[in-house]
This record gives structure tokens, sequence and C-alpha cells, in this order.
């Protein structure tokens, strides 16, 4: 398995539990928009921290490769 194809999968799956996230909010502060949009922002910028952190990794796994 390819490494950028492990990076991919991660990525994919922050994007999954924000996706998940996101309908837990709805459901949990139904006609709270205030509340909703306050939270899926924290959400969403989790998912970002995440997805940073993902190619930071990924970066330096390359390096490491590349020295080899």
């Amino acid at each position: 398995v390819c490494s950028s194809d492990l990076l991919e999968n991660g990525k994919i799956m922050v994007r999954q539990v924000r996706h998940d996230s996101y309908d837990t909010i709805k459901k949990e502060y139904e006609g709270r928009e205030d509340d909703i949009k306050r939270l899926e922002k924290d959400v969403q910028r989790l998912v970002d921290d995440s997805v940073e952190t993902i190619e930071s990794i990924g970066k330096q796994k390359e390096q490491e490769l590349l020295q080899i």
C-alpha cells in the first residue's frame, strides 16, 4: 500500500467523522441555529487541524524515504 493512499484514507476518515458530527449536532441542537453554526465551526477547525497533521506526517515520511 502506497503511503499516499494511506494519507488519503486518513483524510477521508476525518471527513467522514466531520459528516457524522454535523449530523449529530443538527439532531442534538435542533432549532438552535447559533449553537449549530458555532459547533460546526469548531468541528471544521478540528478537521482542518487533523488534515494538516496528516499532510505534515506524510511530508515527514516522504523526506525520511528520500534519505534512505
